[in-house]
């Protein structure tokens, strides 16, 4: 899992291609503390194929442990597959999903 960080953007996080339970998901666990409140995540899924409970409860953990002042996370590049995957599971209620 990549990480960038840019005063202008944000921080952008690029999963893995699989991101399930293979993936080294922890990383995400630490990336509340190192935010300010209006910082914007950007999780850009350009290499993702596949996404399963685990990779999903994941960005769950992350979203809640923001701030409540924090902007949602923003999801881009989601293929057909992973976005159904989102879709069903009325996630455009808690993420910013552009599709």
């Amino acid at each position: 899992m990549d990480t960038y960080y840019s005063k202008e953007q944000g921080l952008t996080i690029t999963p893995p291609e699989h991101m399930d339970f293979r993936a080294p998901l922890a990383v995400l666990e630490e990336i509340p503390n190192q935010l300010d409140n209006d910082l914007r995540i950007t999780v850009d899924f350009c290499s993702t194929t596949h996404i399963d409970s685990s990779g999903i409860g994941a960005l769950l953990k992350l979203q809640h442990y923001l701030p409540k002042t924090a902007p949602r996370i923003h999801f881009i590049n989601l293929n057909e597959d992973v976005y159904r995957i989102f879709s069903t599971f009325n996630m455009e209620t808690v993420f910013d999903i552009e599709h």
